[in-house]
């Protein structure tokens, strides 16, 4: 009886250290993604060594304190800096688009980087924060969604980008036409 209960405990050793051997595999694993997420950060947006620092500690932070995986805020960063965002924007850009889409069900992360990096172009405005609550807001009081009115007000950008349209009037117009 002693010899079967022996082999109990082996069996259950085996299993505890091959969880053991999964955890630290899958922790390698997520730092490994990780590192390079932050290597897409830097080439896209041009910053390396020191002067990369500050932005990667404002994205370790930013994905801390809204649930985001860090990977969709490097994603963001990473389209934002395609996008032309200034490097010293980028943190900021991507905290507004985090927050975006942690609110709006029914947009992807690059949709809406490229949606807002489009509209930001255009209308040569880059208060991310106004043109995003903008969205929020019209996308609570009309009929369309966030998603249409990001879709619709991208077109409505180009068509109006020589008339010197405003992103709020680009945002309110489209929302009328989503609905």
């Amino acid at each position: 009886a002693q010899r079967y209960a022996l082999y109990e405990v082996a069996a259950a050793y085996g299993a505890v250290s091959a969880a053991l051997v999964t955890l630290g595999a899958k922790t390698i694993s997520t730092f490994a993604e990780i590192e390079q997420g932050f290597a897409k950060v830097e080439r896209t947006s041009g910053m390396y060594g020191d002067a990369f620092a500050p932005l990667e500690a404002d994205l370790l932070s930013l994905s801390r304190t809204i649930h985001t995986l860090t990977s969709a805020i490097q994603d963001l960063d990473a389209r934002g800096a395609q996008m032309g965002i200034a490097a010293e924007d980028v943190a900021d850009f991507a905290e507004v688009m985090a927050k975006f889409i942690a609110t709006s069900p029914d947009v992807d992360v690059n949709s809406v980087a490229e949606a807002f990096g489009r509209i930001s172009k255009l209308t040569a405005e880059d208060d991310f924060l106004g043109i995003a609550s903008a969205i929020a807001q019209v996308g609570v009081n009309s009929a369309a969604t966030d998603a249409q009115i990001l879709k619709t007000a991208e077109g409505v950008a180009r068509a109006t980008a020589a008339f010197g349209f405003s992103a709020d009037e680009i945002i309110g117009l489209s929302a009328a036409m989503a609905s």
